[in-house]
């Protein structure tokens, strides 16, 4: 029986080394020659492919070369694959190689390009009352936020004007219906407890900015007892409690008179808490305050205002009776040369003749209220035929309140009239 000869391979250890390794890197030299010999490839063949200009010199010396054929596309003879740059002659200028004019075509496009940041129109501005819904549910809202909030939807209502009002209101109030401003606020004042401590009424600035909205959204029996329970305050702070209603009242007549509101609103207001708290030891000095705000707009103002109802302004003046006559003897004066049915002068003729015997040191504020009452009062006396004595009258004003007067030199009180403005 034979026996087969064993197969002996004699393998070279390097190639047995390279097959089961990976191969050993390149050197720096060989790495350099590599990317070397790549791009001159590449732009061998870009160059062959894309040519050089026509419109250029080298171009034209291809076209016409001493062996007459034309080289069309092809590369000029002498290019150097490393310079991106190629002389024309000694005095030519230097030119861009082709492939520079192709990968510029190439970066120039449009999808390499970043996109044009579009022009973002302003975001439609948020609803401040949006703002303190959120805040209420997160349990955020305070006091200060709710008056910012309340303060910029207010003016967002001012700006927006007539698409908010209503044919039945005028334009101070009618523009705030339809929000339910108050029943939002209203809802957290609950909701915190601050309903039942009252705490918050004693933020004037906060009761300030949600009156106008209870006012216009018919929250009047709120007010009314809010009223009730700070003049029955028997707290350690019933003097606050005290400021805190005077405080109200005030801002509810301002809110029922705002703007070219008529006034009977607001002598409603007033005839109904003189009623209410006429045997309060503290009944004067609860209303002055607002009974004084109410007057000035029935006088000063009146020219911005409808004529009041005569019965309701008879008992907002029969109020005065009550108060401090030294608080109410210059408006009352004023208030009957404006009685829509029955205007009089002799109270504002009084007046101005006690004015010579008082002493010197007069507030300025009620120099100004009395310069302004005179010149009603000598308009009033022209307008009825009294001609003497509205002529003695201006006399008298001119020389005791000329520092309201511009070089004046009036003939009549109509001139002297429109000297002075309303405030």
């Amino acid at each position: 029986m034979l026996t087969t000869k064993s197969l002996r391979i004699k393998l070279n250890p390097s190639i047995l080394h390279r097959a089961i390794n990976h191969p050993d890197p390149l050197t720096r030299q060989q790495t350099q020659r590599f990317l070397d010999a790549v791009t001159t490839s590449f732009r061998n063949n870009l160059d062959k492919e894309h040519g050089w200009p026509v419109s250029q010199p080298a171009a034209s010396s291809l076209a016409h070369s001493p062996t007459g054929e034309s080289q069309g596309r092809s590369t000029p003879p002498s290019t150097d694959a490393e310079s991106d740059v190629v002389t024309n002659g000694a005095d030519g200028p230097p030119r861009r190689r082709p492939t520079d004019h192709h990968m510029a075509s190439i970066l120039s496009s449009p999808l390499f390009r970043p996109a044009p940041r579009l022009t973002q129109k302003p975001a439609s501005k948020r609803d401040p009352m949006d703002v303190f819904d959120e805040a209420v549910s997160k349990g955020l809202m305070t006091v200060p936020i709710a008056t910012g909030c309340l303060k910029a939807k207010k003016s967002m209502l001012g700006d927006s004007g007539s698409p908010f009002l209503d044919d039945q209101q005028s334009a101070s109030n009618g523009r705030f219906l339809g929000f339910n401003v108050s029943d939002r606020v209203l809802g957290w004042l609950r909701s915190s407890g601050m309903m039942r401590t009252f705490e918050f009424t004693h933020h004037p600035t906060f009761v300030g900015a949600l009156m106008p909205f209870l006012v216009a959204e018919g929250k009047d029996v709120v007010i009314w007892d809010w009223l009730t329970r700070l003049m029955s305050s028997s707290e350690v702070h019933s003097k606050e409690s005290f400021a805190a209603a005077r405080h109200i009242l005030l801002l509810l007549v301002q809110s029922k008179a705002m703007g070219v509101e008529c006034v009977d609103s607001a002598f409603e207001s007033i005839i109904q808490a003189s009623e209410t708290y006429r045997d309060d030891p503290r009944h004067g000095h609860l209303l002055v305050r607002a009974w004084r705000d109410v007057a000035w707009r029935a006088t000063f103002l009146a020219w911005q205002k409808p004529s009041p109802s005569a019965s309701l302004f008879d008992a907002y003046l029969g109020v005065a009776d009550y108060l401090y006559t030294s608080h109410t003897k210059l408006p009352v004066a004023h208030l009957h040369l404006h009685h829509p049915a029955t205007p009089t002068h002799d109270r504002a003729l009084d007046y101005f003749g006690q004015t010579k015997k008082r002493e010197k040191d007069i507030p300025v504020e009620r120099l100004r209220r009395e310069a302004m009452m005179g010149v009603d009062t000598v308009n009033h006396l022209g307008l009825i035929g009294n001609l003497e004595e509205a002529k003695s009258l201006m006399d008298f004003i001119q020389n005791k309140y000329s520092f309201y007067f511009q070089k004046a030199h009036a003939g009549n009180g109509d001139e002297l009239l429109g000297l002075l403005e309303p405030a």
